[in-house]
Parts: structure tokens; C-alpha cells; sequence
């Protein structure tokens, strides 16, 4: 039985889940139709796995392989400033 909202659980177990070397990020995500806690791994492997649990106050959690990420550059070439966007 859940007890607290995904956005407590998440933000309860936040840092000690990004404190673990190799785990990028986490977010709110869907598992089978219902809300869970993905976890971003830059590789799965069972040494990283044994440090996430199943599920974290009754969600399910999803770990999910994406390599190294990297950060996109966010600003706007000077030409593009006044482009109407999507």
C-alpha cells in the first residue's frame, strides 16, 4: 500500500540514490500503467543493481541504461533569438 506521493518518495530517497557512483539520475516515470521512480545508470551491471531496490515506498523502480550523458548548450545563436519556437 502506498502511503506517501511518488514526489515524496522521490525526493526522500534522491540523494542517497545519486550519492551511488554510476547512477546519473532519477525522475518520475510509468510502469505498466502505473507511476514509478526510474533510475538512469550509465551501465547496468549487478555491483550498481545490488544499490537499487525494487520498489521505494510501494513504486515500482526502473533502471535504465543510457551511457555517459552530457549537458547540450542551451544558448540561442544571436540569428535564432527572435524564431518562434515549437
Amino acid at each position: 500500500m502506498v502511503n506517501k506521493t511518488i514526489e515524496m518518495v522521490l525526493k526522500e530517497h534522491r540523494d542517497r540514490l545519486m550519492a551511488v557512483p554510476g547512477i546519473i539520475g532519477i525522475a518520475l516515470g510509468e510502469y505498466k500503467g502505473k507511476p514509478c521512480i526510474n533510475v538512469y545508470l550509465v551501465q547496468k551491471n549487478y555491483e550498481l543493481l545490488q544499490h537499487i531496490p525494487p520498489t521505494l515506498g510501494g513504486y515500482h523502480v526502473v533502471a535504465i541504461e543510457t551511457g555517459e550523458l552530457q549537458a547540450l548548450d542551451t544558448q540561442v545563436p544571436e540569428d535564432e533569438k527572435d524564431m518562434p519556437r515549437k
